[in-house]
């Protein structure tokens, strides 16, 4: 079985606050990755006793399945620090323990950024069949920058594919790319691999944009695509495209490389994307979080305008603290928002309930509050969000907005995936570390609490009508969020934003 290898180098960036250098020499584990070991480094301490890496870095340490517990490889990490940045040369490998996949990748920094040449090698074994792929391509100040290239070699003797290109200062797909790669994969021996035609698929960059797309069999030269479109047309609508493009505002992150090998055809409209060596950058507040996929594009029946660098996710978390009763609250960053990454608990002198009455319940899921005082409720600074700060955040993950107002899959994006939730709890990823639980709600009329387990419910500060407002309520059995209606005098649990 092929093991996804997670090769994770972090940092903490914090000002300068030069001490005596300790060296550290004891465990260390990368937090929700399930790679543990021990690790060498240098450091010293600020005025708040914080500890900044400055000096070597070696790490030695494995990875485990996170369900079973089951070791699968081995990790090497080596590198400099110099006040919490990462300098000079990084070198970071796996090694499974099936002895059927290798990773090693080089890369090099200067004041904590990306800078010179970075080279990626994966090796497998699968099938008996050895393929080796590599990936070398230069960095400037974090960005792509110059040549890039990807081969894949099958069996010490078949190219499967081969990409080669090159990137602008900016960071984005520039001049002629060809990309060869086999036109079947259905083959049982190396030998027969060789006889399979190949494809190459040239095409043209400005700045980003694909404006020239021509595919061939390159055994008989037959032309499979032939696409061309007015580069400055091309160029005029990528000027007026205002949406973030680039490394140039997110310069603190870290990397891995993984490759995805086959053409993937998104059925419905006709859109074609052939991924290469997708560089993978990671927030150091939260490992784990994919910002950028960095793509070749060409839709070669309808051609559209398709930027090399996609931002896919924004997210950091940091906590706050309610100073009207000292309550610590985890927060959560998700693009230009800034939410309660949990409910809210405030206990007002009316309007709130806890569910059953259970202090238990109100530590896991906050209070329950009628809509009057949930407008309110919320902290300087803070304010309970309308329709239009719900449905941003619903669309920064899924762009499936249905007429009424709710959404198909963005449930699963917040949704926790904790215990509390009853099975299935489908589509439960939480992504977002918007870490929805099931707190149910509480009904005035009959006063009582119902549904823990079984869904959310979140006030909107839009109202309906005199009695009634708009809430938000997620499903234990799918990934929907449903816009709806509830009376003012019910409880539901709050969310707080931040102020803009």
């Amino acid at each position: 079985m092929k093991i996804l290898f997670n090769i994770i180098i972090f940092f903490l960036t914090i000002s300068l606050n030069a001490q005596t250098i300790k060296t550290y020499n004891g465990p260390y584990s990368v937090r929700d990755k399930g790679v543990k070991g021990s690790a060498t480094y240098k450091y010293y301490e600020n005025d708040q006793s914080e500890r900044i890496y400055n000096g070597t870095f070696t790490f030695n340490g494995k990875i485990f399945d996170e369900y079973t517990g089951t070791k699968l490889a081995t990790v090497i990490i080596k590198g400099e620090f110099k006040d919490n940045k990462r300098i000079g040369q990084w070198y970071a490998s796996t090694r499974g323990t099936d002895g059927k996949q290798s990773t090693e990748i080089t890369a090099n920094y200067i004041d904590g950024m990306l800078n010179g040449a970075c080279k990626y090698k994966d090796i497998s074994n699968g099938s008996g069949i050895s393929r080796i792929t590599t990936i070398t391509c230069n960095f400037k100040n974090h960005k792509f920058f110059g040549n890039f290239a990807e081969t894949s070699l099958v069996g010490g003797k078949v190219y499967s594919e081969q990409i080669n290109g090159s990137f602008d200062e900016n960071g984005f797909m520039n001049g002629k790319w060809k990309i060869k790669y086999l036109s079947s994969s259905n083959a049982n021996t190396v030998n027969e691999l060789a006889t399979i035609p190949k494809i190459e698929d040239y095409r043209e960059y400005s700045h980003g944009v694909c404006y020239k797309n021509v595919v061939k069999l390159l055994s008989t030269g037959e032309i499979l695509a032939n696409n061309s479109h007015d580069k400055a047309l091309i160029d005029g609508a990528l000027n007026n495209y205002k949406e973030e493009t680039g490394y140039s505002s997110y310069n603190n992150y870290d990397f891995e490389v993984n490759i995805i090998k086959n053409d993937k055809i998104l059925q419905g409209n006709g859109e074609g994307n052939h991924r290469l060596g997708i560089i993978f950058f990671w927030n150091p507040n939260e490992i784990g979080n994919l910002l950028y996929d960095v793509q070749v594009g060409v839709n070669p029946d309808n051609f559209h305008i398709e930027r090399n660098v996609k931002q896919v996710k924004r997210i950091s978390k940091s906590s706050i603290t309610d100073k009207r009763d000292n309550k610590k609250y985890n927060v959560v960053n998700i693009g230009s928002q800034t939410w309660f990454a949990e409910n809210l608990a405030y206990k007002t002198n009316n309007g709130c309930w806890a569910y059953n009455d259970s202090q238990g319940n109100i530590d896991k899921y906050g209070y329950l509050y009628n809509w009057e005082i949930a407008k309110n409720v919320c902290p300087d600074g803070w304010h309970l969000p309308n329709d239009s700060d719900w449905k941003k955040l619903f669309k920064y993950f899924d762009e499936n907005e249905m007429e009424d107002g709710s959404f198909l899959f963005a449930g699963g994006s917040l949704k926790s995936k904790s215990y509390e939730w009853n099975s299935p709890n489908k589509g439960a990823t939480n992504e977002s570390s918007f870490s929805v639980l099931p707190g149910g709600g509480y009904k005035k009329k009959d006063n009582s609490s119902g549904g823990i387990g079984n869904y959310a419910g979140f006030w909107s500060n839009s109202e309906i009508e005199d009695l009634k407002s708009t809430m938000f309520f997620l499903l234990f059995k799918n990934s929907v969020i449903v816009k709806t209606w509830n009376f003012k005098e019910n409880g539901c649990s709050v969310r707080c934003i931040r102020d803009e």
